[in-house]
């Protein structure tokens, strides 16, 4: 069988029955709380029905998180889970991976921000990954491939912080991937950013103190509401792909605080900034899924449309970057042999670097990626095979409506950027 024909076995799957659905969403409400507490060890422990729940490919990035709670509560993650093509259930080892990982790469971090304030840099503002992972019990297990720092529009600002990631051993990366900086040594990346969107700026300008103490003062994070609104375009600008995990985030941010009195802020300035539908839309997700969040209803209609991307690609098991990748071949125009015979002709021999997801076609593709992209390519093809087609092309419809809705707040910072 060809490897697009044994794809297309992997979309003639049911979606979650009704009962499989409630099974997931309760673990899920269990496990993603951010605070740890006997009355949640009481209620993971209780069987869940139907056992075990699937692990579909979107939950892929908290799957480490929702097997550590299932470990700290003293049960076996495999009596929650059943392991799925193309997913299977983290283990111990790569638990053991993540965290020693993640206090590696704090470490240098300290060692970078210290070198900023050294060098003059005044504010460095981290969004999502980094910043919200400080609110979790296990900051370890909130998994993410780098480090977004916001810093100053200027010239100066952007020698500085430059000079600053030399000195602390950064290299920056290839032409292809402006503003990203890789510490070899730890494999700490490093995304610098500039604010490219009024609300960026502004949520820059009104960026607080960050959660940890050990990091000095220049280091910041954008207010609560605002650091909503970011995470909310992050979904869209993903459609949907990284849904469980941009659902953790927000229960993160509201952690012990009013999420009713937060949500409403964040939709009060999201709709005067032209934002609404990508945050009407996660927060209405997340509502769904989690109890103890707000329950509320998309306004707009681009902001229900977004919502039906969210909750047919949690449930399904179709890899959304499979989706992804189908669209921008329809795009192009580009049949799948002329892409699998770019994807092969751009591998690089001998090479392992990789930086961030690739244009498919666009270019070299890092041959670390090259597996990566062959597999969603086979995937894509079997959506075509499918028999869902239909569905399938509502889902990419929702897709671009998504991306449509959720301008970039932040973009690389090219050495050439700004005024002095």
């Amino acid at each position: 069988m060809t490897p697009v024909l044994a794809s297309a076995a992997l979309f003639h799957r049911k979606p979650l029955s009704p009962a499989q659905r409630a099974s997931l969403a309760e673990l899920l409400d269990i496990a993603l709380v951010p605070a740890w507490s006997d009355d949640r060890a009481a209620r993971l422990a209780a069987p869940t029905e139907p056992p075990p729940v699937p692990l579909l490919p979107p939950l892929g990035m908290v799957a480490p998180l929702l097997v550590h709670h299932a470990l700290l509560a003293g049960l076996e993650p495999a009596t929650l889970f059943r392991a799925e093509r193309p997913m299977s259930v983290p283990d111990q080892e790569e638990l053991n991976r993540l965290a020693f990982g993640f206090h590696k790469r704090r470490r240098v971090l300290g060692v970078l921000f210290r070198a900023f304030e050294r060098h003059g840099v005044r504010d460095a503002m981290l969004v999502k990954g980094e910043s919200v992972a400080t609110r979790f019990d296990s900051p370890a297990m909130r998994v993410m491939a780098d480090t977004d720092v916001v810093i100053g529009r200027s010239r100066g600002a952007v020698r500085r912080a430059e000079a600053a990631l030399r000195e602390s051993e950064f290299a920056r990366g290839p032409a292809n991937a402006p503003g990203v900086w890789v510490h070899d040594a730890s494999g700490a990346t490093v995304d610098l950013l500039r604010p490219a969107h009024a609300f960026g700026a502004r949520t820059a300008n009104g960026a607080v103190a960050c959660l940890e103490a050990s990091w000095p003062a220049i280091v910041r994070e954008p207010r609560v509401a605002d650091h909503l609104v970011v995470v909310a375009l992050h979904a869209a600008r993903h459609h949907g792909g990284r849904i469980w995990r941009d659902v953790l985030d927000v229960r993160a941010l509201t952690r012990d605080r009013d999420a009713r009195s937060d949500f409403a802020e964040a939709l009060k300035s999201a709709r005067a900034a032209g934002l609404a539908p990508a945050v009407e839309a996660l927060f209405a997700f997340a509502g769904e899924v989690c109890t103890d969040l707000p329950k509320s209803r998309p306004r707009t209609r681009q902001g229900r449309g977004i919502l039906e991307l969210y909750r047919a690609l949690a449930w399904l098991p179709y890899p959304p970057h499979a989706l992804k990748l189908l669209r921008r071949a329809l795009v192009e125009g580009a049949s799948f042999g002329e892409l699998a015979r770019r994807l092969k002709r751009d591998r690089e021999p001998g090479g392992d670097e990789g930086w961030s997801e690739p244009e498919f076609g666009l270019g070299r593709v890092p041959a670390r990626f090259v597996e990566r992209q062959m597999f969603k390519l086979g995937l894509a093809g079997g959506l075509l095979l499918s028999g869902r087609m239909g569905e399938t092309r509502r889902l990419l419809e929702r897709q671009s409506l998504a991306q449509a809705c959720a301008p970039k707040l932040f973009r690389p910072v090219a050495n050439e950027d700004g005024p002095e």
